[in-house]
């Protein structure tokens, strides 16, 4: 890894952060596809909605 690479750990602190002034909240998920993937999304946005297939009509995890 380069030295002007960002680790994970550090660009999943600047997400917290900006998720924090802008009163959102940040959530995990295994991706679909291996690996982890993080969302940024309004506080009454439960866990069980961004499970939703990302296919969904309605976009599912798409929005965030």
């Amino acid at each position: 890894m380069s030295e002007l690479t960002r680790c994970n750990y550090c660009s999943l602190q600047t997400i917290r952060k900006e998720a924090k002034k802008k009163k959102l909240k940040v959530t995990i998920l295994a991706g679909w596809h291996g690996g982890m993937d993080v969302y940024m999304h309004p506080k009454n946005v439960t866990r069980q909605e961004l499970r939703a297939c990302p296919e969904a009509p309605d976009g599912g995890r798409r929005k965030y």
